[in-house]
């Protein structure tokens, strides 16, 4: 994780961080980083992971290969799946990552 960190450009905003390097063999490679220091309480670090795998799952068909890194702050304890998926559609359209897929609009 410190090496996709530190070799991947980032991008933040009000609800999550987003976080792209390219992976050595070319995979396509996702992480959720979600610390007790996000919330000590573990039902609301679970709700995070959910989220941001749901929105994952949703953002997959359009998604270039490489390591993705998601990381929350504390404004998405708050959030709906639409504001989630909007903002990191957002982030990895602006990093290069995501694009539209064929056949599909917004």
């Amino acid at each position: 994780m410190d090496e996709v960190r530190a070799s991947g450009r980032s991008r933040a905003g009000r609800l999550c961080v987003a976080i792209v390097a390219p992976a050595a063999d070319g995979q396509r490679r996702v992480a959720f980083v979600i610390s007790r220091r996000y919330s000590r309480k573990a039902v609301v670090r679970n709700r995070a992971r959910r989220l941001f795998r749901e929105a994952y799952r949703r953002l997959l068909p359009g998604l270039a290969d490489g390591w993705l890194l998601f990381l929350p702050r504390h404004y998405m304890q708050q959030a709906k799946m639409q504001d989630v998926l909007a903002e990191l559609q957002g982030h990895l359209r602006a990093l290069g990552t995501w694009s539209e897929p064929e056949g599909r609009e917004s």
